[in-house]
């Protein structure tokens, strides 16, 4: 699997724990613009580390999903 698809499942993996089903609802969920968020989920190698603690901050990740989101393994 390439680091962007372990990127974009890490998130939308966490948003669908949330009970986030769109990606319009998860960027308003996390204050990112819905354009912003997604060219981030189509290029997650491109999140910045303010956006990934939004991120983190409303969806809870878990360690693992932060390393992964990250890291792209």
């Amino acid at each position: 699997m390439k680091s962007s698809e372990v990127r974009r499942n890490a998130i939308l993996g966490a948003a669908g724990r949330n009970g986030i089903i769109s990606r319009s609802v998860l960027a308003k969920r996390v204050g990112i613009p819905r354009s912003t968020m997604y060219k981030r989920l189509s290029n997650p190698g491109e999140i910045t580390i303010s956006e990934l603690c939004q991120i983190d901050h409303r969806l809870r990740l878990t360690d693992k999903e932060i390393i992964d989101i990250v890291r792209g393994k």
